[in-house]
């Protein structure tokens, strides 16, 4: 409760027009949907605050436009069909279907559909935990009653403006059996499993609709303002960067130190045997990360994975590879977890000058919002501060962190 509690107050920190402040609390006021070029959303409002604690009886919760789940193994929207998707969102989690309302995947999802109205979202999942087994049953239900299922009871979770991407048709669900991709059991995933496995990359995206680009999200992430994925399309992968200064481990080291390994086991000869000394390898978070599918697919071929977490495996593999790879400056534009981009530029000792970091910023946030006053300290706390600016990327994964 906590948990999601954090994530809807980032959430509406980072959109609403109006905010309050009672009792150290961000109170929200309004929030109006002002991304979406859609003429109906465009005109609505919503206090999420209010739904938050209608738990599930808020009116927003109610306005039910869909009744037949039977047909979201595919997208169904016509621009889909006939354009195909600029951006495909998924996220690939096998306990979406159950989670209660409230959780934060339904948090992440709208500020997907606020932020990014024109995506696909393909939800990867499974329907087990939310289909009733009873001693009668003897078969196992169908991958089109799991599909039925799963889709009614997101629609019946999600907040209001997800449940319009659905009703337009931009939302598909795939069920992952058990037995493919390594997956041993319904209640366990492992994610490194399905994140490294190049059938999952082959398979279960829709050549010629889907997008090359694949935003992977977890219910741990949010988006914090509009994305334009276009100037991110030529990178084959984009994560946050690490924090330099992080206690524990040295994910710059760890990185380079894995490409040594994987060097040694890769089919290409003319890949370079170390990495560079350098903060370019520094970055590769996939909590929420942009992968380019045909990249993705060309290096699990190539120099498939052995061990270790996925998100520093692609960061070593794509570097090792000389794959178009962002600045970690550039990145931190991207999404933050341990880092905001104004202090990556000090901490990894990047040299731009003020008009190349502002010139970055327009390119690949826009020239719109690009500040945001960090004064509300009960929620971020800089050194006693209220008064500092700060960059906001677009995206955050483990805000609270």
């Amino acid at each position: 409760f906590l948990l999601a509690h954090q994530y809807l107050t980032l959430y509406n920190l980072m959109t609403a027009y109006k905010v309050t402040v009672q009792n150290n609390i961000p109170m929200i006021k309004t929030l109006r949907t002002h991304s979406s070029s859609d003429s109906e959303l465009s005109h609505m409002e919503y206090d999420y605050d209010e739904i938050f604690a209608s738990s599930s009886d808020h009116e927003s919760y109610k306005d039910k436009r869909l009744f037949n789940f039977t047909s979201f193994a595919n997208y169904t929207s016509s621009n889909v069909a006939m354009y195909g998707c600029n951006l495909t969102v998924t996220l690939i989690d096998n306990r979406v279907p159950a989670n209660p309302y409230n959780h934060r995947v339904w948090y992440m999802l709208e500020s997907i559909a606020s932020f990014a109205p024109y995506a696909c979202v393909a939800i990867h999942t499974t329907a087990c935990h939310v289909i009733s087994h009873s001693e009668n049953i003897t078969t196992v239900p169908t991958k089109l009653h799991q599909t039925e299922v799963s889709a009614r009871a997101i629609y019946d979770r999600s907040l209001p403006l997800h449940r319009r991407m659905m009703e337009r048709g931009q939302v598909r669900i795939g069920i992952l059996e058990i037995g493919s991709y390594n997956i041993k059991a319904c209640e366990s995933w492992d994610a490194n499993n399905l994140y490294t496995n190049v059938d999952f990359w082959k398979n279960e995206f829709f050549d010629g609709i889907d997008s090359n680009a694949i935003l992977l999200v977890q219910d741990d992430a949010i988006l914090c303002r509009y994305f334009n994925v276009t100037p991110w399309k030529e990178y084959a992968y984009v994560g946050s960067p690490w924090d330099p200064d992080n206690n524990e481990y040295n994910f710059c080291d760890i990185v380079r130190g894995q490409w040594r390994k994987y060097a040694k086991r890769c089919s290409l000869l003319n890949l370079v045997s170390e990495l560079p000394d350098s903060p370019g390898v520094c970055f590769g978070n996939g909590g929420v990360s942009l992968r380019n599918r045909m990249w993705t697919i060309q290096v699990l071929q190539e120099c498939p994975f052995h061990s270790w977490n996925e998100d520093l495996y692609f960061s070593a593999v794509f570097n090792g590879f000389r794959a178009p790879l962002p600045t970690s400056f550039e990145a931190s534009l991207f999404s933050a977890e341990t880092i905001l981009p104004d202090d990556v530029l000090l901490k990894l000792n990047i040299t731009l000058s003020p008009i190349e970091i502002e010139e970055t910023k327009t390119r690949l946030l826009g020239r719109s919002g690009i500040y945001e006053k960090r004064d509300r300290t009960e929620l971020f706390d800089d050194a006693g501060s209220k008064q500092t600016l700060r960059t906001i990327p677009l995206f955050f994964h483990q805000a609270w962190r």
